[in-house]
């Protein structure tokens, strides 16, 4: 990613952009160690409810039963 004043800066994603989402804005910080974090504020559309998920409805990060 190209900051102006600053140049290039290494990026590497946690987890993939979704697909059809739309980037509305973006929080740069930098630390005092020298790091940066790169925030991406997606628009999203809300799947339909109806949509099968496999039997399971997902609260953070473990999966419970429906």
């Amino acid at each position: 990613m190209y900051l102006s004043k600053v140049g290039e800066i290494p990026v590497s994603f946690h987890r993939p952009i979704p697909e059809g989402a739309e980037v509305k804005g973006v929080v740069v910080k930098r630390y005092s160690c020298g790091g940066w974090r790169i925030i991406l504020q997606l628009e999203i559309e809300k799947p339909d409810k109806k949509t099968n998920h496999g039997g399971y409805r997902h609260y953070g990060d473990r999966p419970k039963c429906v």
